[in-house]
């Protein structure tokens, strides 16, 4: 089962506290999550029930390196990988290596306008 939940996860909680603003003017909840290994912990607790509706993913942690990688191949391997994306202030070589290994879209932070499109977008569908 899919709930209305969608999970945010980054390192700056300004970001974190924006994301679930916009999401909270929309029918969805979100639950955040300052690292992937929590974030991790979190999902393997629900044993596949009522899993998130999506995920806006930094793709830059720095005590979470591979991190971001990792919660994407966690989802992935489980078949729970739907409405995810990555994150980022800075679109550096390593994370456009990221991208490209994983095909996900990636969001620049700044870009207010994208985000807000993207989070109408998702919460939107059904």
């Amino acid at each position: 089962m899919v709930s209305k939940l969608i999970i945010i996860v980054d390192d700056d909680s300004s970001i974190r506290k924006a994301f679930s603003r916009l999401i909270s003017l929309t029918k969805y909840t979100s639950m955040s999550f300052r690292d992937t290994k929590r974030c991790i912990y979190y999902l393997e607790q629900l044993n596949g029930t009522d899993l998130p509706f999506g995920y806006f993913v930094d793709m830059h942690i720095p005590e979470d390196q591979d991190g971001p990688e990792q919660l994407h191949n966690f989802l992935n391997e489980r078949g729970m990988l739907r409405n995810f994306y990555f994150m980022t202030g800075d679109l550096s070589s390593s994370n456009q290596q990221l991208r490209d290994r994983t095909g996900i879209d990636v969001l620049m932070k700044d870009n207010s306008y994208e985000l807000f499109d993207v989070i109408n977008g998702m919460c939107s569908m059904e």
